[in-house]
């Protein structure tokens, strides 16, 4: 399905429907596989659609993100149910100088990070980061730059990919702080 919006075809779903019948009661299953949208309204109409196909009794969505807002778009929101969760995507960092500076960063600043890396030794280390919109560096971290935050490098990596924020691995236990606050001030660089 193809929703055209005022300026042209702005989302499209890839779905199946399975026939079953309970009876003479049709209660056919929709699997959506796919749902691409340009914007959220072009999304809320996509699943509008979805929602309004005629003798579907369920709809179940596959390889959703976690924070999708599909469930604030539902008149019950509790109606949703997620039955399994899996990170499609895993990365490692093998150059923390060199992935730390090739990203950008939402908004201009520092951060000192210190990584234990027993797989890549080179890794290992004090790192200070200084970046924003149009571009970051990190170098070693010299005296008097204190780090804020300790992780390993799959930590790194779950954030790097955006998938979790500093302030869930740390109260997690999984990444060590400084000060207190300092991973909640990570997540806004």
């Amino acid at each position: 399905a193809v929703h055209t919006g005022p300026e042209g075809d702005d989302a499209y779903s890839i779905y199946q429907v399975e026939p079953h019948w309970d009876g003479a009661i049709p209660r056919h299953r929709l699997t959506v596989e796919s749902l691409v949208s340009l914007s959220p309204a072009a999304q809320a109409a996509m699943v509008s659609y979805l929602f309004g196909l005629d003798l579907v009794d369920s709809v179940t969505f596959q390889n959703r993100p976690l924070d999708d807002d599909l469930r604030w778009l539902l008149v019950d929101s509790r109606q949703l149910e997620t039955r399994f969760t899996a990170d499609w995507l895993w990365v490692r960092p093998i150059d923390v100088p060199r992935v730390m500076t090739e990203r950008r960063y939402r908004t201009e600043g520092q951060l000192g990070i210190e990584v234990h890396d027993a797989r890549c030794p080179w890794n290992t280390g004090r790192w200070w980061v200084e970046g924003g919109e149009d571009g970051a560096s990190c170098t070693a971290a010299g005296p008097g730059r204190e780090t804020a935050l300790t992780m390993g490098p799959a930590e790194l990596g779950s954030i790097l990919l955006g998938g979790v924020t500093c302030t869930t691995l740390a109260r997690a236990g999984l990444i060590g702080e400084s000060r207190p606050g300092s991973a909640a001030k990570a997540d806004t660089f």
